[in-house]
């Protein structure tokens, strides 16, 4: 159940071969459908408990978790199969051979909701996912300046990897570009958290209403809450949207509908301060005050945006005037900005975020230090990373240089009790019939003029010596 795929019960068949290959196969066949086995059940039964919440500890998705299934049953799948050819094909007949005629056609069956979902290459995905509707819907960064959107809904619906805030509720943070790969990553927990936490509970309490406010230092312009996504949750079969959750944010002064679409439910703050913007009148001075009470109060109109464009991987230039540079992140002093050449510290505003208190205006220079430890941990995992690929080069050895040596089928793992019968070698590794070392123990003919020991028959061409003679 991680996707809707047309004929999925079908795909229970892979796990008949699981069985089959254990039952059947003997030698090495039988040494790697234990470990198939052995890797479907540990992998399986974590992916079934992490599901029901019975573990003490938080798991990787379901899906995760299944990958190692899915090999486990391949292998199963091709140690069946040789079995079957090796072991069972050819012998007494018994219930070995229904057993691997069925088990082969279950692996056919198995694999049909695979092909069968292959169809045009989209696997079930929706023509128009989530992501798709926000980066069409919320505008692009222009003369307004940059600004954040603000995700809170069911955790299986948020595009992106999200906090949770209650159970059953989770909340993410995007910036107004398009997202790419760098959104995957799993977001840290700073003072920002723990800010959007404390809106959220005055929300859900309606202790407030200016809750817009509270998440303006932030950027926060636009707040989502999806409906749909068209894979866990469809019109089909929806998913509930969290009690209250949409009245509560209808409630504050601040936030605006925005729009309301069957996939989502959108609020625009009206509040917002723009990421990167300068502060100026009460606004400034609203900027050295902390807390949720300062916040709720202070008037926060007059910011005007400025580095519309910046970002924290290249230094950005541009001209600005006297007031407050506020930065809608966390406190961080590894933001510099110069005007003029002349350094200036960073400081919190809102006791949350970043500023800059620019006294004379001039040409800025704004930028992001990333630490020196940091280059010096990427430079060492690069390292790392080439000395694994010099040990796996060295290690291996091509198949080509290996010499058709004959192996033993000897058999690691055997179930049963009785003498083994002879077993078929099966092939070696080079796809040829693997050869045993063939030894005899034949007495060497005597030595002539030596009588024959034990009453042995004399050897052809050797003629008995009389005694005496």
């Amino acid at each position: 159940d991680i996707g809707s795929t047309d004929f999925a019960v079908l795909a229970l068949a892979l796990y008949l071969p699981v069985l089959a290959a254990i039952a059947l196969a003997r030698a090495w066949r039988l040494t790697w459908a234990v470990r198939a086995g052995t890797i479907v059940v540990v992998f399986g039964g974590l992916a079934v408990l992490a599901d029901r919440g019975s573990l003490p500890i938080d798991m990787p998705a379901a899906g995760v978790l299944l990958s190692p299934v899915a090999a486990g049953l391949a292998i199963a799948a091709g140690a069946a199969l040789a079995a079957f050819d090796l072991d069972v094909r050819g012998g007494s007949f018994g219930w070995r051979q229904p057993l691997g005629l069925l088990a082969s056609v279950a692996v056919v069956v198995g694999v049909i909701p695979g092909v069968y979902a292959l169809g045009d290459g989209a696997w079930d995905a929706p023509s128009t996912p989530l992501s798709s509707v926000l980066e069409a819907r919320l505008p692009a960064a222009d003369e307004d300046g940059s600004y954040n959107t603000l995700i809170v809904g069911d955790a299986r619906l948020l595009p992106v990897p999200g906090t949770e805030y209650r159970d059953g509720i989770s909340w993410a943070v995007i910036n107004d570009g398009p997202l790419d790969i760098t959104d995957r990553w799993a977001p840290p927990s700073t003072s920002a958290t723990a800010a959007i936490d404390e809106a959220l509970d005055q929300i859900a309490a309606s202790s407030t209403l200016r809750a817009g406010q509270l998440l303006a230092p932030l950027g926060v312009r636009f707040i989502v809450v999806p409906v749909f996504d068209g894979v866990n949750s469809t019109l089909d079969d929806p998913l509930p949207v969290p009690a209250g959750l949409v009245e509560s944010l209808d409630n504050q002064l601040d936030l605006v509908t925005a729009l309301a679409l069957p996939t989502l439910e959108l609020f625009e703050n009206r509040a917002w301060i723009p990421t990167r913007s300068l502060l100026t009148g009460a606004t400034a001075e609203a900027s050295e005050r902390a807390g949720a009470e300062a916040l709720v109060s202070a008037d926060l109109s007059q910011a005007t945006p400025v580095f519309v464009d910046a970002d924290q991987l290249t230094a950005a230039n541009e001209a600005i005037d006297a007031g407050v540079l506020h930065l809608g992140v966390p406190f961080a002093d590894a933001w510099t900005l110069s005007v003029d050449g002349t350094d200036i510290s960073a400081r919190r505003d809102f006791g949350l975020t970043t500023a800059f208190d620019v006294s004379t205006g001039g040409q800025a220079t704004l930028e992001y230090d990333s630490a020196t430890t940091r280059t010096l941990l990427v430079g060492l995992q690069v390292v790392l990373w080439l000395l694994a690929l010099v040990l796996v080069v060295r290690v291996s050895v091509p198949l080509s240089s290996r010499s058709a040596a004959s192996i033993d089928d000897e058999t690691l793992i055997d179930l049963d009790d009785v003498e083994p019968a002879p077993l078929d070698p099966g092939l070696d590794i080079t796809g040829q019939i693997a050869r045993q070392e063939i030894t005899t123990d034949v007495a060497p003919p005597p030595v002539s003029g030596e009588a024959p020991v034990d009453g042995d028959a004399p050897v052809d061409g050797d003629v008995p010596v009389e005694p005496g003679s």
